[in-house]
């Protein structure tokens, strides 16, 4: 059993055994924001780098269920199951050279990613009054995904425009980070939500490249399942 298999596995048993608890809360969730997709790269000793890139918003949301298991005055444990889409934008932009090292030209690339996850979040929550605290641990699975990349080309006053279209993203099948919530109840049934996760997995399938998400979403969580 691999070390990514297990991080996914994991959180499904904590998910199962919570069930068994008779003191829980059920409900589901949609949460609408924005996510990145940050690539980096590593080049050897001695390499000239002539380019530079810049990591945008995009739009993202999520959707599922959750279990809150409460053990105590101000504490429980929460486990969600989600679909969520962390989608991202780039932009490359390098100088063109000659033979002689001369500049010829420029070249600059818009890169979009479209990733859709199965998510299994944990975390601990902390509860003040009306106002709640999470902090956990969140593990993904890829489960579709897409790309586009645009190109401006000039070289000695010749432009060139292309458009790449995939079918599939290039990079590792599963992510695992951090996650931190803030929640406040409206009601016994209706809360607000503000969720942030940051990608701990190095998700790209090169050594000398890097790429990881991240995650801002906002919106609500209806309890149809209460303790008494």
């Amino acid at each position: 059993m691999t070390i990514k298999f297990k991080f996914f596995v994991l959180p499904i048993f904590m998910l199962v055994s919570l069930q068994i608890f008779a003191q829980h809360n059920m409900g589901f969730k949609l949460n609408f924001g924005a996510s990145s997709r940050k690539t980096s790269f590593t080049f050897p000793a001695g390499f000239t780098v002539n380019y530079t890139t810049a990591s945008k918003l995009a739009p993202s949301f999520s959707l599922g269920g959750f279990y809150e298991f409460n053990f105590g005055k101000n504490s429980a444990l929460s486990a969600e199951l989600l679909y969520t889409e962390l989608n991202g934008t780039e932009d490359f932009n390098r100088q063109l050279f000659d033979k002689d090292r001369n500049v010829t030209g420029f070249e600059n690339s818009t890169i979009t990613t479209r990733v859709s996850f199965i998510a299994l979040p944990i975390s601990y929550t902390y509860q003040i009054r009306n106002f709640r605290i999470l902090l956990g641990f969140q593990t993904s699975i890829d489960v579709a995904s897409s790309g586009e990349m645009k190109i401006t080309r000039v070289e000695n006053g010749i432009q060139t425009d292309m458009t790449i279209n995939s079918e599939t993203v290039a990079q590792d099948k599963g992510d695992f980070g951090v996650r931190l919530g803030f929640c406040y109840d409206l009601s016994k049934k209706v809360a607000l939500e503000i969720n942030f996760y940051e990608g701990m997995n190095d998700m790209a399938d090169s050594e000398s490249t890097k790429i990881k998400y991240r995650q801002m979403v906002f919106g609500l969580r209806y309890r149809f399942f209460q303790k008494n």
